[in-house]
Order: C-alpha cells, then sequence, then structure tokens
C-alpha cells in the first residue's frame, strides 16, 4: 500500500491536469483537432490508471510492463487514427454532439482515480460489487470531482448575472462534497443524507424536467446508502456528467453560432 501524503501529493496532480483539461474545453477548444487534444489526453490518463490498477493487483515486472503496453498501444492507435484524418480536423467545430462525449469522458477517468487511488491506499477489491462500490463511494473520486465541478462553475460566474445564476447546478455540487457514503459514522450518515435530501428536494423545485429527474435520482440512491452505496454512486455519477454536458453546451452553442455567421459572411 501507498503512504497517505505520496496518493496526495499524485491525487492533487491529476486535479490539476483535468482542471487544465476542463478549462482548455471551455476557453480554447474551437476545431476538431482540440477534440483529439482533449480526448487523447483523457484516453492516456485512462489506460494510465488502468496499467496502475493491474500493477497494484500483482506487483511484478511482468505486471509493469503490462501495463506500460496497454498505455502505449493505446497511443499508437489513436495516434495513427489522429493523422488518417488530421486535414479534415482542423475545420471548426459546428455542433454539440462532441460535447456528451467529453462530459462522459472526464468522469469515467475520476472513477478509475478512485479505483486506482482506492487499492494503492487499502489494498485489492474483494469482489466484483465491492469494487464498483469503493470506486464510486471513494474520498479520491468524490472531492476531486467536486473541486473540478466548482472551478467549472467559478470561471463561468461573468457569464452569469441576476436572475440568470444557475443555482439549479448547486445540488450536485454540495451532494458531492457531503457524501453519506464517505465515512461510515452514523452521525455522518445521517446528518449528511438529511442535508443532502433537503438540498436535492430544493433543486428538484426550481430546475428543469430534465434536473428534476437527476436529483430525484440522486435522493432515491442517498436514502438506499444505508443499504448500498452502489445507487448513489451511480445517480451521481450519471449527474457529474449532465452537470459538464449542461455547461459546456451553453459554451459551445455560442461558439457555434459564432462560426455559421462567420461562415454566412464569406
Amino acid at each position: 500500500m501507498v503512504s497517505l501524503i505520496t496518493l496526495v501529493i499524485i491525487a492533487s496532480l491529476m486535479i490539476l491536469a483535468i482542471i487544465g483539461a476542463v478549462y482548455f474545453v471551455e476557453r480554447k477548444m474551437q476545431t476538431y483537432t482540440h477534440v483529439f487534444i482533449v480526448e487523447f489526453f483523457m484516453l492516456m490518463m485512462a489506460t494510465m490508471f488502468i496499467g496502475a490498477m493491474i500493477y497494484l493487483y500483482n506487483p511484478s515486472t511482468f505486471s509493469l510492463g503490462i501495463g506500460v503496453g496497454i498505455n502505449m498501444v493505446s497511443m499508437i492507435i489513436a495516434l495513427a487514427a489522429f493523422f488518417s484524418v488530421a486535414e479534415n480536423l482542423s475545420r471548426p467545430i459546428r455542433d454539440r454532439k462532441i460535447v456528451p462525449l467529453i462530459s462522459i469522458s472526464i468522469v469515467i477517468d475520476e472513477i478509475l482515480m478512485g479505483s486506482t487511488f482506492q487499492i494503492a491506499e487499502s489494498g485489492k477489491f474483494l469482489s466484483l460489487i465491492q469494487g464498483i462500490d469503493s470506486s464510486l463511494n471513494s474520498v479520491w473520486f468524490f472531492y476531486p470531482m467536486m473541486i473540478e465541478m466548482l472551478f467549472l462553475f467559478l470561471i463561468n460566474l461573468n457569464k452569469f448575472s441576476g436572475t440568470k445564476l444557475p443555482l439549479n447546478l448547486f445540488p450536485v455540487i454540495v451532494v458531492t462534497a457531503l457524501p453519506p457514503t464517505l465515512i461510515h459514522i452514523p452521525l455522518w450518515e445521517y446528518y449528511s443524507a438529511l442535508i443532502d435530501i433537503a438540498v436535492l428536494g430544493y433543486g428538484t423545485f426550481i430546475s428543469s424536467m430534465s434536473w428534476k429527474f437527476f436529483y430525484t435520482m440522486m435522493g432515491l440512491g442517498v436514502m438506499l446508502t444505508f443499504i448500498t452505496g452502489i445507487p448513489f454512486g451511480v445517480s451521481l455519477s450519471a449527474s457529474m456528467m449532465y452537470y459538464y454536458y449542461s455547461i459546456f453546451s451553453s459554451i459551445k452553442k455560442g461558439t457555434s453560432e459564432k462560426v455559421a455567421k462567420e461562415s454566412q459572411q464569406t
């Protein structure tokens, strides 16, 4: 097992890297080449975590080779695919179909990070169910995601004013910060669950139909945490994906409209 200090330092670097990717998507991404850069980064991070898990399950030169090999093969395939169509990727992004892919990639990377760091801290998972539960309800998953979602919200504050402030997005951040499954102490479990239910109830009341669905699912997940944490982890992960999709979509909509106008003028 790896020391807690080492894990915190590595996790901090991973968070900074993903924050950089989120910032790039929000402020810089304008062409399909940029989309490839972001997805390539996410792929490399995902295969790195997968390789690390393989090594941590059976530390040896052979397992290390397999882990590195997975990363290298993925990189070669991705780069080969890129160079085969590179000349077609320099065009501006004209639609928002790539937004769901990026949103899903960010959350999947964080789930893999939670799995990897949980194994490094506590050892092998005893079963597949226990592995899924631990990965989706790990401090290494919750707080990196909370920091990244809060960062994305804050850098967009200048675009919100008055009644446009999207308070309906806050519940998913609050619940990520206060998950009942984080600490298995009755006082924390009950009080965090009460706070989460109250916040989700508020979010359901003020939100659109799509967010009402996600917040209802999260509320059910919170209530089921006293039996199992998997429904909560799954509903929270899906809500995180929709959170990124909601913000990135509004940003890329403006970019797409700008590109369309410029095309009409030329």
